[in-house]
């Protein structure tokens, strides 16, 4: 997720843009499906011993305004979609809030209650916001309070192997050592079928379509190319573009395909460097 912090280092690092020959930052943890099925198995393979039936699994996070709070969300989603009804995603300072989890706990009829936190490290909040029983708007005490057992577990993700491979990958895909260009050994189509959108001599109307992206080329190509195609035909008097949010998806498909997507920002200079008006 690119809460505040991770958008000020990147802000920060585009003040050194030209110090460097290169200068590259590593995706958040929570960028791709595939990064939330990585740390699903990992959360639900380091609390196993607690899924019993009667225990609610419950995880902290530290929540942010920025509008990628919708992680949590989007995590609780997945886990339900998974089978792990009785694991529950909060935050610290955010949506959803200890509150929220409470009552989903009690609507679960769960006996015990464990937390642990959703952080790489357990650190202040997980030690004070999350098991201080001696605070009494701590996640320990309110759950304590509203007549559960509980336990708390204060170990952070970075713990966990296959977070700390995550992140290692994430990094290899920002220098250009990605683990889908180095490991990647399924088929994801032909890139040469997919239509980038990203031609000039564009009219002065024009539809934009982004999307976070994907460099599985025949899924890009039935699901987000099959969509542009659908709004140009629903307004055939305007001319449809692409453009993709996730930059280290832009980069994977120009180094193993070829192919050349804008990202949001070069979508809007060309539509500018081409007369677009609307």
């Amino acid at each position: 997720m690119d809460g505040f912090e991770y958008n000020d280092v990147k802000a920060e690092l585009a003040e050194y843009a030209d110090k460097f020959d290169v200068i590259a930052l590593g995706a958040p943890i929570l960028t791709t499906d595939e990064d939330y099925d990585i740390v699903i198995e990992a959360i639900t393979e380091a609390t196993k011993q607690y899924d019993d039936g009667k225990t609610a699994i419950c995880f902290m996070g530290h929540g942010t305004e920025a509008e990628s709070n919708h992680v949590y969300a989007d995590m609780q989603a997945k886990l339900t979609e998974k089978g792990y009804a009785n694991y529950y995603v909060g935050t610290v300072e955010a949506e959803p809030s200890v509150y929220d989890v409470l009552e989903a706990v009690k609507a679960g009829g769960y006996e015990k209650v464990v937390l642990r936190p959703l952080m790489i490290v357990a650190g202040d909040h997980a030690n004070n916001d999350m098991a201080d029983l001696e605070d009494e708007e701590s996640w320990a005490s309110i759950f304590t309070a509203a007549g559960f057992k509980v336990e708390c577990v204060l170990e952070g993700l970075g713990q966990l192997p296959a977070i700390q491979q995550l992140l290692v990958d994430h990094m290899k895909d920002a220098i250009g050592e990605g683990a889908e260009d180095e490991d990647e050994n399924y088929e994801t189509g032909d890139a040469s079928l997919d239509n980038p959108r990203n031609q000039d001599g564009i009219g002065e109307t024009e539809v934009l379509v982004v999307s976070f992206g994907t460099s599985f080329n025949d899924s890009r190509r039935l699901t987000i190319g099959a969509i542009e195609e659908a709004m140009e035909k629903a307004f055939p008097g305007y001319d449809v573009r692409r453009g993709f949010t996730a930059q280290i998806v832009i980069d994977h498909i120009a180094r193993r395909d070829g192919e050349v997507i804008d990202n949001f920002t070069e979508a809007l200079d060309r539509a500018v460097a081409n007369g677009v008006k609307s």
